[in-house]
């Protein structure tokens, strides 16, 4: 699969988006056997919301 390079986090332009509104975005390094499947990120995504709906 390829994405283009536009020189931001997520490639899809959507820094300023997510900094003028949670400014919180989770970066996972993904092995390379796992670019589809790893779910490494996600888990991190749901701690943090249960984290935020316990708080």
């Amino acid at each position: 699969m390829f994405i283009e390079e536009f020189d931001l986090t997520d490639n899809l332009m959507l820094d300023g988006c997510i900094h003028a509104s949670s400014n919180w975005l989770v970066i996972e390094k993904t092995p390379a056997n796992q670019l589809f499947t790893y779910l490494g990120g996600f888990k991190k995504c749901l701690i943090a919301a249960k984290e935020m709906q316990t708080s």
